[in-house]
Formats: C-alpha cells, structure tokens, sequence
C-alpha cells in the first residue's frame, strides 16, 4: 500500500522472532519509508518547539484548513460516538482551553456546528461535545468523508 504512493525506500523485509514467554516465532514484516518534504512542512504547521520540547499547537490558518473532509478524518482517529446522549466527543487532550475555544468558534463560524467542552482525565485536558442539535448537520457534513469503517464513531 505504502509503495504505491511511493513512500517506501527500500523493499520491505520479513523478520521472524522467537518468543520465550509463549514459545510461539512471530512474524514482523519491516521496512523504510522516505522523509517527504510535506510531512516535515505539516509537521512544523501543528508544532512548536519550547526548551526541547515538541509542543501541539493549532495552526494559524486552521480556519482555512479546517474542512469537513479534514473534520472527518479527525473524527475517524479522535472522534467518539455516545450512544446515550447522542453527540460526538472530539478529543483535543493536547490543546489549551484558549485552543480549544477557537476550535469551537471555528466550527461555529464556518460550519454552523454549536458544541461545548467538558474535562477529561487531568483538568487541564479537554474534549469538544457537539451539540445534540448540531448533530444531524455535523453527521451530514462528514459522512461523505468518513472512512465506512469508521462510521460508528460519528453514530453513522
């Protein structure tokens, strides 16, 4: 899959291993990818470096970047679906309450999508809630987007 989109650097390798504690050899199959230009500009984007330290900052142009495709994916890898109260929980446990607030505005501004926040884990971790009555519209915005097996973390 990876070599399709040309970022394998060599051939990939199978390394088998033995394992004491089951007495079972695993399969692992290796290889190297390429350092692409793009990751390192994405990187430096939603990244901050503060006494050595690689810090998740929102970029500067989230509005612009902040599309309902890229609202999907997010929901693919952070988003959760809950059953009982019928919203989606975003996670932004890196982000600020300052971060997460324009985050909120963003989707309220641009896509007409009302949440709340709430604590999760150490108070200063937080997680976007949108809205029960925003769901229909975030649910339609997304659905296009969302890989199918992901669905069910949009209640899809």
């Amino acid at each position: 899959m990876f070599n399709d989109v040309g970022i394998v650097g060599a051939k990939p390798y199978t390394y088998l291993y033995y394992d004491k504690r089951t007495g079972k050899t695993y399969t692992s199959y290796n290889f190297n990818t390429l350092s692409l230009l793009i990751l390192a500009t994405l990187h430096s984007q939603w990244y901050t470096t503060i006494e050595g330290c690689s810090i998740k900052i929102l970029p500067t142009n989230l509005s612009d970047i902040l599309t309902p495709r890229a609202i999907a994916f997010w929901v693919a890898c952070d988003g959760s679906y809950h059953k009982r109260d019928g919203v989606i929980y975003l996670s932004t446990d890196s982000y600020t309450l300052i971060e997460v607030q324009r985050l909120q505005t963003i989707l309220l501004e641009k896509l007409y999508i009302n949440s709340t926040y709430g604590t999760h884990g150490k108070v200063d971790q937080y997680r976007i809630i949108i809205a029960k009555a925003s769901m229909p519209a975030f649910q339609s915005l997304i659905a296009e987007y969302l890989p199918s097996m992901m669905a069910y973390r949009a209640g899809l």
